[in-house]
């Protein structure tokens, strides 16, 4: 999650419920490419009722990228997603944690043809950020309706042309960036050294949920251009993605306008997926040193 002051436009489509279908869409495996938009039914609460009460239309395009496309009384207003499916987890090369949260702040450095992705957002007056997850990595934007053409554009041209602009200046800079918000988040906040040593007690090592997000300080300052330009290639591209947009606007042209910008982007190879086995329940306790005015107790 990158730190940004912006011109604000309420989100009001990020509640929480436009990402449900999402999400539950992103844990089944990709499926063939349909001949029609699919309309899918509103998602079910567990109590029977209806936890998002909007129809999602769902099509996967040719190169394996998945668009949900969600109808919302939101008078001029569009609100979308950009997933990738990989998250903390997918850093199971020992010394390389860190990598997803790392390349969701490089993301926003530019492309050759776009040297500033934040400028032509903040100029319509929408706002964008991103956030990262030990299961995904996730781009979200606010436009008026007017400018949804531009916003898909922007997220197509980065998908497709980011390594190229890549450089070893943008690298170090972003670095520092990243192992600041270590810092700020870990390091020098109370009990912020908590949330890692939960996770290595938990998780047995070499376990994927058994690291942090942002990675450990170490593999940061290890961390290369040339691996984070492979890390790129292997997890950025329409085959390991998903597109969700929901407001006020025209279906039928926002679909063209992705057909347009992201179809033509190869669909790259889907990474494998990491074991993940729930670790088997045990009674422990561990007690951990700091300076703090007050004791705390997890469980």
């Amino acid at each position: 999650m990158r730190m940004l002051l912006t011109p604000a436009i309420t989100p009001l489509l990020l509640a929480g419920g436009l990402a449900l279908p999402l999400l539950a869409a992103l844990s089944r495996p990709t499926a063939a490419a349909p001949a029609a938009p699919a309309a899918t039914p509103p998602a079910s609460s567990s109590g029977g009722g209806q936890a998002f009460p909007f129809p999602v239309t769902e099509k996967t395009l040719p190169n394996g990228l998945r668009v949900y496309v969600v109808g919302y009384d939101s008078p001029g207003l569009v609100a979308f997603y950009s997933v990738v499916r990989t998250g903390s987890r997918n850093e199971v090369e020992a010394g390389k944690s860190g990598f997803a949260h790392f390349f969701e702040h490089m993301m926003f450095r530019g492309t050759k043809n776009v040297p500033n992705y934040d400028i032509p957002l903040q100029e319509t007056g929408g706002q964008s950020n991103a956030f990262t997850t030990e299961d995904m990595t996730v781009y979200f934007e606010t436009v008026p309706t007017e400018y949804l053409r531009r916003a898909l554009y922007l997220e197509a041209e980065r998908l497709a042309f980011l390594p190229s602009a890549l450089d070893q200046e943008k690298f170090d800079t972003e670095r520092e960036v990243v192992k600041n918000e270590r810092r700020q988040s870990y390091e020098n906040k109370p009990y912020g050294l908590a949330e890692e040593a939960i996770l290595a007690g938990v998780f047995p090592k070499g376990h994927p949920y058994s690291w942090s997000v942002i990675g450990s300080m170490a593999d940061l300052d290890r961390a290369s251009l040339k691996d984070l330009k492979q890390f790129f290639l292997n997890h950025y591209h329409p085959g390991n993605a998903a597109l969700c947009l929901a407001g006020d606007f025209d279906p039928a042209e926002a679909r063209r306008w992705i057909a347009d910008y992201f179809g033509p982007l190869a669909p790259g190879k889907t990474p494998d997926r990491p074991k993940a086995e729930a670790p088997p329940a045990r009674a422990d306790r561990m007690v951990q040193a700091d300076r703090v005015s007050l004791p705390r107790v997890y469980w």
